[in-house]
């Protein structure tokens, strides 16, 4: 079984990278206290956009970096764009840089698909079979009846080797639920690392309700999914 080691520190790297670490006397003095929300919104409230992300080390929101830091660069999107939509913000103000809107159709059909339903994408190339094929995540906006369903998906260009795959369901099982405050409805299985498949279903504070979050991923394969619910109903609306 491949040694897990490593997964914290190179995590930890993640965040002080990013410039969000939590002030231990901060938490300290605010555990004997009843607070306003989790602290772990508090702690990444700044976990927004990509001015501390450089594309030497993260890559871009177009082509991730294959590593660690590539899947911190995702998960940012996944706040920037579907939490950013769910605050009120424009579909321009949170939309990747060198990303465009497609239609679902025309992105999984080609261009001459005829527009279906109202999911949209947002993609670099607006082609499902370049993005998976070259590495580009797309983020997935699909109005529903009171709702939306937002999610950001990536196949990553290269075959990640059996550590790599380790250390990314470390990542995906244990990093992303602690940042977006998740309550997991899935039920852990005890006494053992976490799988290089695996789908992790939670609960996340959106406003005053809770929006269910799914983290589906397949290593072998590359493939990456992070998808909520947005209370766009009960905080702004959608733009």
């Amino acid at each position: 079984m491949p040694e897990r080691g490593p997964l914290k520190s190179r995590i930890s790297a993640l965040v002080v990278a990013a410039g969000l670490l939590f002030q231990a006397a901060t938490l300290h003095a605010q555990q004997t206290a009843i607070l306003p929300e989790p602290r772990a919104l508090t702690a990444f409230a700044a976990a927004d956009g990509y001015a501390d992300m450089t594309p030497d080390r993260y890559g871009t929101p177009a082509s991730p970096k294959t590593d660690e830091l590539g899947l911190y660069l995702l998960l940012r999107m996944f706040r920037t764009t579907c939490m950013g939509l769910e605050r009120g913000k424009s579909l321009a103000d949170v939309m990747p840089k060198d990303f465009f809107v497609t239609g679902s159709s025309r992105y999984l059909l080609g261009p001459d698909a005829t527009p279906k339903g109202e999911t949209i994408v947002l993609s670099s190339t607006g082609d499902i079979a370049l993005d998976e094929d070259k590495g580009h995540p797309a983020i997935w906006i699909e109005p529903k009846a009171q709702s939306v369903v937002c999610s950001a998906q990536w196949r990553m260009p290269t075959q990640i080797t059996p550590e790599q795959q380790a250390i990314y369901a470390g990542f995906l099982s244990d990093w992303v639920p602690f940042e977006l405050a998740l309550v997991r409805a899935t039920r852990p299985i005890d006494g053992t690392d976490p799988g290089v498949t695996a789908l992790i279903e939670g609960d996340r504070p959106c406003g005053d309700a809770w929006c269910p979050v799914s983290i589906l991923y397949s290593l072998r394969r590359g493939d990456i999914s992070l998808k909520t619910v947005l209370n766009t109903a009960t905080i702004n609306g959608m733009p």
